[in-house]
């Protein structure tokens, strides 16, 4: 049975680079030695021993192997046994040692503290627990690290947890010294941060950058108040401009007119009764009250049962004439005369709205019925 005799770069290549990986410098150092661990040859000699040959320390060789190459040391000492040779080496971590560090370990892998936290939370050394996870809770120390590195490229908010392993959020007495600050800024949104932090005995631009920093939901709220108020002082210097501008004079003087408009009364009557030029009231109501010049339009076009559309005007004046052409067979010359219209004008009208009344009218003149001027 044999083990590979050299480790090729690629092999070696995977354990390089990135944050935590191993570093250049150390894998030219202890790569002749690796290499013989890896070998076949070397099998009767303990790990010490291979150290000793190459000139490094003993523990420190086993360090390198433990954090950069477990999978060597457990097929070693494996092949060790195998063979008949004494086992020199413990692996994995103790019972006493994982009842040591246990605390610890729950407490990394239930909340987003760090090692040098969780070490003081339970008492223990920071860097013996470090050394810990790296050996034997190598799947713990990527679930971490994977989570630190999705912070990168989120924005900072305070109690997120950075690529640095901590927890966002201020620093050290910070949070009591701006106390009081924050509370008066929080309840008393009439002061500026100028007049807070000259009343807290502070510096404005230092609270500015600290508020900004860990404090952006209050100063949203701040920023809707300032907002109400500005709209509040709009509308209140609006209604006190309402009777002194052009436009408040120009609503005061067509106000009359608009009731009678609203009632269906026509821009010609309203105008008669008000005393105002109907061109003018006209241009005004369309370009400030679309609404009510829209109703009055309606207001002044009939539908026929034929479907066509006419002014009211026109309807109210033509509509008696109108019917006495579709019931009787007088000429039309004589419809308009009784009733003081232009021939011509009730001649278009008829042909605008009842074209087929006149075609009929002119079907029965062909056939001799009665005469027509049509």
């Amino acid at each position: 049975m044999m083990i590979n005799t050299a480790i090729s770069d690629e092999r070696i290549q995977q354990y390089l680079g990135g944050r935590y990986g191993q570093r250049g410098e150390t894998r030219v150092r202890y790569r002749e030695a690796v290499e013989d661990c890896e070998s076949v040859l070397h099998l009767d000699k303990t790990t010490s021993e291979i150290a000793r040959m190459h000139g490094h320390q003993p523990e420190a060789f086993r360090m390198v192997l433990k954090r950069h190459f477990p999978d060597i040391l457990e097929r070693r000492e494996k092949l060790r046994v195998s063979l008949g040779y004494v086992k020199t080496l413990h692996l994995g971590a103790r019972k006493s040692t994982e009842d040591k560090y246990a605390a610890a370990l729950e407490l990394l892998r239930k909340t987003d503290m760090t090692v040098a936290e969780a070490a003081r939370e339970t008492g223990v050394d920071m860097l013996s627990l470090q050394q810990h996870i790296i050996f034997h809770h190598r799947a713990l120390a990527d679930e971490r690290l994977h989570r630190r590195l999705e912070s990168l490229d989120k924005p900072r908010e305070q109690g997120r947890l950075n690529a640095n392993g901590r927890i966002s959020g201020p620093r050290g007495t910070a949070p009591e010294y701006y106390a009081e600050a924050v509370s008066l800024y929080g309840e008393h949104p009439e002061m500026t941060i100028k007049e807070i932090a000259l009343k807290c005995g502070m510096q404005p631009h230092s609270l500015g950058c600290y508020l900004r920093r860990w404090h952006r939901d209050m100063m949203q709220v701040r920023e809707e108040y300032r907002r109400a108020k500005v709209a509040r002082r709009q509308a209140e210097r609006a209604r006190h401009n309402e009777f002194t501008t052009k436009a408040a004079k120009a609503r005061r003087k067509y106000a009359p007119a608009l009731p009678l408009i609203e009632q269906g009364m026509s821009y010609d009557e309203a105008a008669r009764q008000t005393g105002l030029d109907r061109e003018q009231l006209l241009s005004w109501v369309r370009h400030n009250r679309p609404d009510l010049h829209m109703q009055e339009r309606q207001n002044n076009w009939v539908t026929l049962p034929n479907g066509v559309r006419v002014s009211r005007q026109s309807w109210d004046k033509f509509q008696q004439a109108a019917h006495e052409y579709v019931t009787t067979d007088r000429l039309l010359k004589d419809i308009a005369a009784s009733h003081e219209l232009n021939v011509n004008s009730l001649s278009s009208f008829l042909h605008r709205t009842m074209p087929q009344e006149v075609e009929k009218r002119k079907e029965k003149r062909n056939k001799g019925a009665t005469g027509t001027t049509l």
